[in-house]
């Protein structure tokens, strides 16, 4: 009995706050601004975090094209100085057609791995050498200015026993653009058929 009576209280209290025309209106709006909410905002809450997530994606992929466009323009100086198809025997002939031209004694030539440098591959070269210091000066003068893209990755220089001659161990690395993948074209006649 006891509830009853605090019900019917709560009843009353709410009724006689209600009466007043202006809390009316109060309440009311308070009402309609919440159904509003749960019956449309809601709903579309989760679309719209979605949609803003993939808005900033977006934005961050056209940030990235710009700044891989930026790289391009960078590098189309040095295109010229970067050969299209080469592999690692064309490198050997480059660099042995260079030292029969100059007083360096080739001992041995070897290839080495191929790196994968984004959009370009790496052909290194070992190559073991007998020279003087001139020479080598001469050898490693042409590396850095020649027209095409090579890089010592490492010098090993060992002098011979008493004499002007050195042991020269030197890892060359060349840069080629890679090879693009063919696409395959369709066979003649092989479209869909009526």
């Amino acid at each position: 009995m006891a509830t009853k009576r605090s019900a019917s209280t709560l009843e009353h209290l709410v009724l006689a706050q209600v009466r007043d025309p202006l809390r009316l209106r109060f309440v009311l709006a308070a009402g309609i601004l919440a159904a509003w909410h749960l019956s449309f905002y809601g709903p579309i809450h989760d679309q719209v975090a979605t949609t803003l997530h993939l808005a900033a994606r977006e934005r961050t992929r056209a940030a990235t094209a710009g700044r891989i466009e930026i790289l391009r323009e960078t590098l189309d100086p040095f295109k010229k100085r970067i050969p299209e198809h080469s592999d690692p025997n064309e490198l050997i002939h480059y660099v042995m057609a260079h030292c029969r031209q100059s007083p360096v004694k080739i001992l041995d030539l070897k290839p080495s791995k191929t790196l994968e440098l984004g959009p370009f591959n790496g052909i290194g070269l070992r190559i073991s050498l007998e020279t003087t210091f001139i020479d080598l000066y001469q050898f490693l003068a042409w590396v850095e200015n020649d027209q095409r893209l090579l890089r010592v990755e490492s010098l090993k220089i060992l002098p011979k026993d008493g004499s002007n001659v050195l042991h020269v161990e030197i890892e060359l690395l060349s840069l080629v653009e890679k090879e693009k993948p063919k696409t395959a074209k369709p066979a003649a006649g092989a479209g869909p058929r009526a």
